[in-house]
């Protein structure tokens, strides 16, 4: 049951992010700001090379092969730019969107709620920018860690691509958790406690997320919501939400 239990927080909350109007300012920033630092440095590069590119075929073939093979060239780059974009986008945008999914997850507790949740410590830049960006950071540093470690699984026949799928649905629902978490003031040691003892429902939740993000283009827009679901694992979790540490 845990672990439908986070595949269906999953959902709803993308659902619920997806149809509250309130709620998509917050998500929507992470989306241009991600973008932002990513397309928009790879369009400009991707646009000086194709025109170092053409400029020296020119010289060498006349323009209309210029033409031709600049074309191509620029179909190639923009596919190795989309690859590079599915593996690293998505870590990328988690970093650049931590302060913007600790005010949706901040946001998300006191609709679930009702109420005020317990005060943070620190003022506003450390409560959510300064504290999300550095957990962002040591959770990145923790995911190419587990990942390098898993790669080798992929040698294995079948059984292999599962179980690295497994290992990164976790990391994902940990990561999630991670953040919803965080809004509710809950200490590093109190969240890792929290998905020791949920491990099930946060790899159900990690499942919906690595599903989704995977999706291209799709997937960073339902990204947002994740957080939103990641909430309300918690409170499905959590008797006393969200006043009481995990």
């Amino acid at each position: 049951m845990g672990f439908l239990t986070g595949v269906r927080c999953g959902l709803v909350g993308v659902a619920a992010c997806a149809t509250t109007p309130a709620l998509w300012p917050w998500a929507l920033g992470p989306i241009a700001v991600a973008g932002l630092f990513f397309f928009l440095p790879a369009w400009v590069v991707g646009a000086a090379v194709t025109e170092w590119f053409r400029g020296h075929v020119t010289d060498w073939l006349g323009e209309t092969a210029a033409g031709w093979i600049t074309a191509g060239g620029a179909l190639v780059l923009a596919a190795v730019v989309l690859i590079a974009a599915w593996f690293a986008f998505a870590p990328i945008a988690r970093v650049l969107a931590a302060p913007f999914l600790a005010l949706l997850s901040d946001r998300t507790v006191r609709r679930l709620a009702g109420r005020e949740p317990p005060a943070l410590p620190g003022g506003p830049f450390v409560r959510y920018v300064g504290r999300p960006v550095l957990d962002a950071l040591v959770f990145l540093a923790i995911r190419l860690a587990v990942t390098v470690v898993t790669l080798p699984l992929l040698l294995l026949p079948v059984a292999g691509a599962f179980l690295f799928a497994a290992a990164q649905a976790s990391l994902e629902g940990m990561d999630r958790m991670d953040v919803a978490l965080s809004s509710r003031g809950v200490s590093r040691e109190g969240r890792l406690r929290f998905v020791r003892r949920n491990f099930a429902a946060a790899t159900g939740l990690g499942t919906v997320a690595l599903l989704l993000v995977a999706v291209p283009v799709v997937g960073l827009f339902l990204f947002p919501g994740l957080a939103v679901g990641a909430v309300r694992l918690d409170r499905a979790l959590t008797p006393t939400f969200p006043d009481e540490p995990a």
